[in-house]
């Protein structure tokens, strides 16, 4: 979803893969491919929220994507629910990647 106040940033909701999926790097794989996508569509940036107890989405997003958290929002879903706005800049990305690859 694009925001409505930075079109060049995408929203990504509901980014879950199945239980008995997860450890198999799917989810990194599928995430490079959504950037891949938005990027080609000319967005700049990805927001998110995850959970701040979800510690292998945190370690997914930040450590294997470069997602930063930008925010810590308490009681986003009800009290004791709270969630970590996250970023990632494309470019950023793109540079990451570029320097692996060489």
């Amino acid at each position: 979803m694009r925001d409505w106040e930075d079109l060049e940033k995408a929203y990504l909701f509901d980014y879950a893969i199945a239980e008995d999926h997860r450890g198999q790097n799917i989810g990194v794989q599928f995430l490079k491919v959504i950037i891949a996508n938005l990027v080609e569509q000319g967005f700049l940036k990805m927001s998110l929220t995850v959970d701040v107890e979800n510690a292998p989405a945190i370690r997914l997003y930040e450590d294997k994507i470069g997602f930063e958290i930008k925010q810590h929002n308490r009681d986003e879903y009800g009290q004791g629910h709270d969630r970590y706005i996250m970023e990632l800049d494309f470019n950023k990305f793109l540079e990451s990647r570029n320097k692996l690859a060489k």
